[in-house]
């Protein structure tokens, strides 16, 4: 059953629509294509090496949250510019 989710709900429609550029798109896709392969590497952790499992899961939920925020981000806020969220999808280097 779908709802029309409330006005001060983070799911509920823009005010006004954003136009994806195509380097805005980009990144939301670059995220969840990251977000697929991080969801299919999920199953293959070993829980039963710990600690270590639990560092690989926290890392990788981690990572999720983050490439979610910029699909969302991406999609519904057009106060986050285009090399923010590039920026967002790139891992820190040493």
């Amino acid at each position: 059953m779908s709802q029309v989710p409330d006005l001060g709900s983070p799911c509920a429609a823009p005010e006004a629509p954003i136009t994806l550029s195509p380097t805005r798109q980009r990144a939301c896709l670059e995220a969840a294509w990251e977000i697929e392969a991080l969801a299919l590497l999920l199953p293959k952790i070993e829980l039963a090496e710990q600690p270590v499992a639990a560092l690989q899961l926290r890392g990788v939920a981690a990572r999720v949250a983050e490439l979610a925020g910029v699909v969302m981000s991406g999609l519904d806020d057009a106060m986050v510019g285009e090399q923010q969220l590039q920026r967002r999808l790139q891992l820190p280097t040493a």
